[in-house]
């Protein structure tokens, strides 16, 4: 009697990204057309929560802010952020303010051997020197993907992640997940679920006050630089929609005015970022000119707000209004 070969184990067929679907386009483009925005845009919302996923299912160690955590975590923003501006866990004795040579040689390593780790499927991972700071304080990540879609002026062709070290605490984590990945859900898709969870994301209330210091640094480069390259309005006006919208939140509201708003606002606003945040001129765009230009350059905010938008007015009124209680 012969042998029978032996059964192999049956591997469990792992479900496809949504990334992966040859219908993967065309469910792109029908949420664009009921969010009334570009493909590109919610292609890119996709991939910025995939690479969220894939740092968290890689293990790393890390913190979030800015636009990204304050549209996806904290859902207090209606506007699409296509970066990660995020804090990793930086190993024991690295010096982080350091202004020695070998302080700052040793802070670049860091996002080298960072870029070098991170493995996310469908990303091509490559360091991104044009985001660095020349202290090492940021450093550029570019999270490469496949898009279905010609590039855009003014959208990056990748992911970037803005690694710093930079206040991210406290924070709390909370869960993000992409359009696309919600729509495929919705439909009972056997796809792979890559939300990302349990993303730690500073408080609100401390990014109002980073907003506020950032506002007044463009607003001064953008009146006192006039570099066209550098300092457009609408590279910055982003902050502005979002301080319009933060002081609707109730925490924000609560925390203005407190001893611990004070002491962070004390620790941001330094040198001619607080002798510029006195004026509150930033806030206020009281020169004519000034105020025309800003409002033209607000136009173009309108490819990345996902409901109809306050006006420029409707924005500045507010801002005048409590620019006094900042």
């Amino acid at each position: 009697m012969g042998v029978r070969p032996r059964k192999r184990p049956c591997r469990k067929r792992m479900p496809k990204f949504v990334h992966e679907l040859p219908q993967a386009k065309t469910l792109f483009e029908t949420l664009a057309a009921e969010l009334k925005l570009l493909p590109l845009v919610v292609e890119k919302d996709y991939w910025v929560m995939h690479c969220l996923w894939g740092l968290k299912q890689a293990g790393f160690d890390f913190e979030m802010k800015g636009g990204t955590s304050l549209s996806k975590g904290w859902r207090c923003i209606d506007r699409f952020s296509e970066d990660i501006d995020i804090r990793f866990e930086s190993p024991k004795g690295l010096n982080l303010t350091g202004d020695k040579p070998a302080h700052v040689a040793a802070r670049f390593k860091f996002y080298d051997d960072l870029a070098a780790k991170i493995a996310i499927p469908g990303i091509t991972v490559e360091r991104n020197r044009a985001y660095d700071d020349e202290k090492a304080q940021n450093g550029g990540i570019s999270l490469k993907y496949a898009s279905h879609f010609a590039a855009m002026p003014g959208l990056k062709a990748d992911v970037l992640l803005e690694a710093g070290f930079a206040k991210t605490a406290p924070n709390e984590p909370l869960d993000m997940t992409s359009w696309a990945l919600e729509r495929a859900l919705q439909a009972k898709a056997d796809v792979t679920d890559n939300r990302a969870r349990g993303i730690k994301c500073f408080n609100p209330e401390y990014t109002f006050v980073d907003k506020l210091q950032t506002i007044c640094r463009r607003f001064r480069q953008q009146r006192d630089r006039h570099d066209p390259e550098k300092d457009r309005p609408r590279q910055f006006l982003r902050h502005y929609y979002d301080l319009y919208r933060l002081l609707e939140v109730e925490r924000v509201k609560k925390f203005i005015g407190t001893p611990e708003y004070a002491a962070y606002k004390l620790e941001k606003l330094r040198g001619k970022d607080a002798a510029e945040f006195e004026t509150r001129d930033a806030f206020t765009l009281s020169d004519e000119k000034a105020y025309a230009l800003f409002e033209k350059e607000y136009e173009s905010m309108s490819t990345l707000l996902l409901a109809p938008g306050p006006t420029f007015k409707e924005l500045m009124e507010r801002l005048r209004a409590q620019a006094v209680s900042f």
